[in-house]
């Protein structure tokens, strides 16, 4: 690339960032990109039109076919949310969108800056939710999906609990004086807010409609405009089917080495009793991260960048809907900021059978394989390599779902390949796997084949081994989160590339040197990793 074409690169990347994140300012506080505190995003028709005027004038600044990587992940970029804007229609279509939008509980839980201009911004935001949300009612089609309405009806209620209860508690817990007008600005964000759930309910219930199928034109274009995947539906079902069937292979034959006379359902029931209890939680899994972290190190099967600076605790009360998370400072984040890894112990008030269920969870090897995902070698460890990483595009555009939740789930597979943990280690990868195997098939037939709920539970509980309860939670995401095939696609994705190498460079084949090269990259698209970084053309991607 000369250097008039990275000149003129540069300038339209500065011109997309002050753009985008002024437009967007939620995700430049994700990135770690703090001068847009206290701002909402920007919506309605005009500021979708004139962002859609925006982004289609860099695209032809561009050009139709970019050379190298910067341009062309920035040109995917610009593809993908130019998709988003005229297709997925989130601001219309989505009643969670908004959601993610206005949660304030970032300005809380990084110490990024001094409380009292974090507190300042905390403030600024509040104000600004109950325009943000009269304006979000006007967007909202009057019909919408039921099964996402349903669930955001449920998120809407649990953030108005967040604002009421637990915010103001937060605030005081960081300093025993809130910030001038918190009260006021917290009040009437809970009044909207109540407002807003209320209407989703009394308003929006009743006219909801069924259906939510994206169709076959807008799933490929997920694939292909969204995540810059070419490829065919039928190949991607074809290759999630084979997987599922691999794993269940695996599965009953590890069953079968664990407990002889025990059905594969039963192997797992009677693993639950191993849960550890909720006291021995964290120090277990603090025990986990550093046998992961010896094992990568020992193995050479990537290079851990830095130190592990990451606190292990138990998830606040207003963010349990998930066993583990892990929660990461922005790529530009100022240096500092401890990473936090989150548990979940079971509930009292649970009914019996779910609770049965996390403590399978919560078994010590699956622990071992929900951790190694959240943390090393998955996501946490993808975060230092991207937050270490000299290009400042890679860590702008690090976005892809495949690449993000692909690697994770790949890492998993890549510990049990190298022997870690053994057996119950192994048949707890392979039950993960299972369920994401599931969700790219129901991915496909929830929004192409015309699956209905049932159908689609049905095949989680039969062929995924999973219960009923699991199974429709899994169903109900399939349904507004299409996206989710991501996992078992980017690990199919990852491992094609990996063996693709293995046969081009032989002997000279090191996973070490293949893992630093795809994390150094970031999270793009998978075909342009094979592209620009490996230099791999003409192969398919599956």
């Amino acid at each position: 690339m000369s250097p008039s074409t990275i000149s003129s690169l540069r300038s339209l990347l500065d011109r997309y960032r002050a753009e985008t994140h002024a437009f967007r300012p939620d995700e430049a506080r994700d990135l770690g990109l703090h001068e847009y505190d206290g701002l909402l995003p920007e919506i309605g028709a005009d500021a979708r039109r004139h962002r859609l005027l925006f982004l289609q004038e860099l695209l032809k600044a561009l050009g139709k076919n970019p050379l190298g990587l910067d341009a062309r992940l920035f040109h995917h970029a610009l593809r993908s949310e130019v998709w988003r804007l005229r297709v997925e229609r989130r601001d219309e279509t989505d009643p969670l969108h908004a959601l993610t939008q206005l949660d304030p509980s970032g300005y809380l839980r990084w110490d990024y800056a001094p409380w009292e201009e974090r507190g300042e911004r905390l403030v600024e935001h509040l104000r600004r939710i109950p325009g943000f949300l009269e304006t979000v009612r006007g967007e909202l089609e009057p019909r919408l999906p039921l099964p996402v309405l349903s669930t955001a009806i449920e998120a809407w209620k649990g953030m108005h609990a967040f604002l009421d209860r637990q915010l103001p508690q937060a605030v005081r817990a960081v300093h025993p004086s809130p910030p001038a007008g918190f009260s006021v600005a917290a009040a009437a964000a809970v009044a909207e807010v109540g407002r807003h759930w209320r209407f989703l309910q009394e308003e929006c219930l009743p006219r909801a409609r069924a259906d939510f199928a994206l169709g076959r034109p807008a799933f490929e274009g997920m694939l292909r405009e969204g995540e810059g995947l070419p490829l065919e539906i039928e190949e991607v079902v074809a290759a999630g089917e084979k997987d599922l069937r691999r794993n269940r292979r695996s599965f009953e034959e590890l069953c079968a080495q664990i407990a002889p006379k025990l059905p594969p359902r039963r192997v797992l029931e009677t693993l639950a009793a191993s849960a550890p209890a909720e006291s021995d939680l964290l120090a277990k899994t603090r025990k986990t991260l550093e046998l992961l972290r010896q094992f990568v190190r020992d193995h050479g099967l990537v290079s851990i960048p830095s130190s592990v600076d990451l606190q292990i605790e138990t998830t606040p009360p207003w963010m349990r809907w998930a066993v583990a998370m892990l929660e990461v400072p922005g790529p530009f984040a100022p240096a500092g900021l401890s990473a936090r890894y989150f548990l979940t112990p079971e509930e009292a008030d649970w009914m019996p059978s779910r609770k049965q269920q996390w403590r399978i969870f919560l078994h010590p090897s699956y622990l071992q394989v929900i951790t190694s995902h959240e943390t090393i070698p998955g996501h946490y460890l993808h975060a230092l390599h991207l937050r270490n990483t000299q290009n400042p595009t890679a860590r702008l555009f690090s976005t892809t779902y495949h690449f993000w939740e692909g690697w994770a789930h790949y890492a998993e597979e890549l510990l049990v390949e190298e022997g870690f943990g053994g057996p119950l280690f192994h048949l707890m990868q392979v039950k993960a796997a299972l369920e994401r195997d599931a969700r790219l098939l129901c991915s496909v037939g929830l929004h192409v084949e015309g699956w209905d709920l049932s159908e689609a539970t049905a095949f989680f509980v039969d062929r995924a081994l999973v219960d009923e309860h699991t199974a429709r939670r899994e169903v109900e995401r399939g349904t507004f989160d299409p996206q989710y095939l991501g996992y078992t696609l980017g690990k199919l994705l990852i491992r094609r590339l990996r063996e693709d190498l293995r046969e081009i460079q032989g002997g000279g084949f090191r996973k070490r040197d293949f893992h630093d090269r795809v994390l150094s990259a970031g999270a793009p698209p998978v075909s342009l990793l094979r592209e620009e970084v490996f230099g791999l053309r003409g192969r398919p991607l599956l």
